[in-house]
């Protein structure tokens, strides 16, 4: 169900979570602290970051960075080491997405998260305790 939610646009967000907020809010509360964002990727440690954009391709992580606002770019490359920071620059240059392009490489950075995080690659309990879904985390929340 995570996954299905962290990659769908954000209408369609909006409409799943409207629904189960109706049904369940513990359950939709319970999504939206364990579903991974692109700005919560972005608020992650540099090191973290950086397994990501090794892992998702740096063009398709460039294109998603369109999505930023200037300011909330600048933020985000400030993290970065100098080599890091041109890298991502120069990619950014290299690449004009159209509106469509941008939103899908955001989904698929998220996708690609997520994957990380499922086969261990990233420890979610490293980078946000929130992130961590317990084996009993379905029951757990059927009980309250």
């Amino acid at each position: 169900m995570i996954q299905v939610i962290e990659t769908c646009n954000q209408k369609k967000r909006e409409q799943f979570m409207n629904i189960i907020t109706e049904e369940s809010p513990t359950w939709a509360d319970a999504l939206n602290q364990k579903c991974i964002t692109f700005e919560k990727i972005l608020n992650w440690k540099a090191e973290f970051i950086l397994d990501v954009v090794a892992s998702v391709n740096t063009l398709a992580f460039s294109a998603a960075l369109k999505s930023l606002s200037p300011e909330a770019l600048e933020i985000f490359l400030q993290k970065l080491s100098h080599q890091d920071r041109k890298k991502l620059e120069l990619s950014m240059q290299e690449t004009n997405p159209n509106p469509g392009e941008i939103s899908s490489s955001v989904l698929k950075v998220i996708s690609e998260t997520r994957a990380l995080l499922v086969q261990g690659t990233l420890k979610a309990e490293r980078i946000d305790a929130q992130l961590v879904i317990p084996e009993d985390f379905e029951s757990s929340l059927e009980k309250t």
